[in-house]
C-alpha cells in the first residue's frame, strides 16, 4: 500500500485518555456527532481491532487542525490520509463502519465515504476513543455490532434498500423475502429453504448509508430427488422422485435449464426437450421450495438391432443324390428280376 504523509500518522499519546469497550467488535459501525468549541479541540483519536494493553490496533484521527482524516495501524506501516475542511462551532456526524475486512469513515451525513480502506487480515478487537482528553463538545456515541450470521445491525435512521444474495448470482430478494425492522435485515425463512443445503450464503443489504455483507448458513434438512429408473435410452422421458411434495420451480441439467412437468411428488421431462442433451451420464437439479436437491442418471443411444438373412442354399447337389439313389433303387429292382427269370 502507497504510503501517504507518514510524517503526520496518527499515534497513541497516553493510552490513559482512552476508554476502551469492555467486549471485542469484529465488524461494526462507530458513531459520534462533534462539535469544535474550544480552540485547543484539535483532533480526535478513536481506535478500533485493539487489545486490553492497546498493543495492537488501528487508529483514525480526526484532525480540525490540518483539515485531515487519517487512518493506519499500530506500527504505521499502512496508512491514508484524506483532506476534509472542518469549520469551527459546526456539528459533524462521523461514521466508522467497518464490514468485511474493509474500513469506511463518513462525515455529516454524506452517503458517500470519505475515506475506505482495506484491512487486510483483520480479526477484530475492542473500541475505544480518546473524547475526554480531546477538548471537543461530542454527543450521540453509539457502537452497533454487525458480527452476526443470521441478520445485520444498522444504525437507525438508515433505510434499507434492496437486499442481494451476492452467492446467488446477485439476485436481488423481493420485499416478501426478508424484512427490516429500524435495526436488524433478516431474511426470511421461506425464502432460505429454496436455497442449497448446509451452505453459507453472502448477503449485501445496500443502505441510505453504505453497503453492508453478512452471512446466513442454510440448514441441512431438505428434499431429496432419486430417478425413476436405472437407465434411459434416447426416446425415453426422464422421471425423477421426489422425496416430498414440494413445488418445483425450475430443472437444470449439467447447468442447462429444461421444461418439466411435475404431479406431486414425479416430476418429469419429456424426450421431445432433450435433443440437445448428449449420451452418457448427466446430473440433474431441482430448484424447489424445500432446497435444490440432485441426481445423477445415464442417457443411452438406441442400438438398432439387424436380424441375419441366412445365405441362400444349393440344392442341386440334393437333387442329384435323390436321382443316383433312384437309379440304383431300380437297377437293384431290374437285377432282381433278371435273377428271378434265369432261376
Amino acid at each position: 500500500m502507497k504510503l501517504s504523509n507518514v510524517k503526520n500518522a496518527p499515534k497513541i499519546a497516553n493510552s490513559d485518555n482512552y476508554v476502551l469497550s469492555e467486549y471485542d467488535f469484529t465488524d461494526f459501525i462507530y458513531s459520534v456527532t462533534l462539535k469544535q468549541q474550544d480552540t485547543a479541540a484539535e483532533k480526535v483519536n478513536i481506535v478500533f481491532g485493539a487489545d486490553s494493553e492497546l498493543e495492537n490496533y488501528w487508529l483514525l484521527t480526526i484532525d480540525f487542525v490540518n483539515d485531515q482524516i487519517v487512518l493506519g495501524n499500530q506500527d504505521m506501516k499502512e496508512i491514508k490520509t484524506v483532506s476534509f475542511s472542518f469549520a469551527y462551532n459546526t456539528d459533524y456526524k462521523i461514521n466508522i463502519v467497518v464490514n468485511d475486512n474493509i474500513a469506511k469513515v463518513y462525515v455529516d451525513k454524506s452517503d458517500i465515504a470519505s475515506l475506505v480502506m482495506g484491512l487486510g487480515v483483520y480479526s477484530g478487537g475492542r473500541i475505544g476513543e480518546d473524547l475526554e482528553a480531546s477538548h471537543f463538545t461530542y454527543s450521540k456515541v453509539s457502537t452497533s455490532n454487525l458480527d452476526t450470521l443470521e441478520g445485520d445491525i444498522f444504525c437507525s435512521g438508515y433505510d434499507v434498500l434492496k437486499v442481494v444474495n451476492l452467492t446467488d448470482n446477485n439476485y436481488c430478494l423481493k420485499e416478501t423475502e426478508y424484512s427490516f425492522d429500524g435495526l436488524v435485515v433478516s431474511v426470511e425463512e421461506d425464502y432460505l429453504k429454496t436455497l442449497e443445503n448446509s451452505v453459507t450464503y453472502k448477503f449485501r443489504a445496500v443502505t441510505t448509508l453504505t453497503d453492508f455483507d453478512f452471512y446466513v448458513t442454510t440448514g441441512d434438512v431438505g428434499a431429496q430427488v432419486t430417478s425413476a429408473v436405472n437407465k434411459y435410452y434416447r426416446g425415453d422421458d426422464l422421471r425423477f422422485e421426489l422425496s416430498e411434495n414440494t413445488a418445483v420451480f425450475k430443472s437444470f441439467i449439467d447447468n442447462q435449464e429444461f421444461a418439466f412437468t411435475q404431479n406431486n411428488e414425479l416430476v418429469t421431462i419429456a424426450s421431445s426437450e432433450l435433443t440437445t442433451l448428449g449420451s452418457g451420464e448427466h446430473t440433474i437439479k431441482l430448484f424447489t421450495q424445500n432446497g435444490r436437491p440432485e441426481a445423477k442418471f445415464s442417457l443411452y443411444e438406441v442400438v438398432e438391432v439387424i436380424p441375419e438373412v441366412p445365405a441362400p442354399v444349393n440344392h442341386a447337389f440334393f437333387f442329384i443324390d435323390i436321382a443316383i439313389f433312384a437309379v440304383l433303387i431300380l437297377g437293384y429292382v431290374a437285377f432282381s428280376q433278371i435273377k428271378k427269370h434265369s432261376k
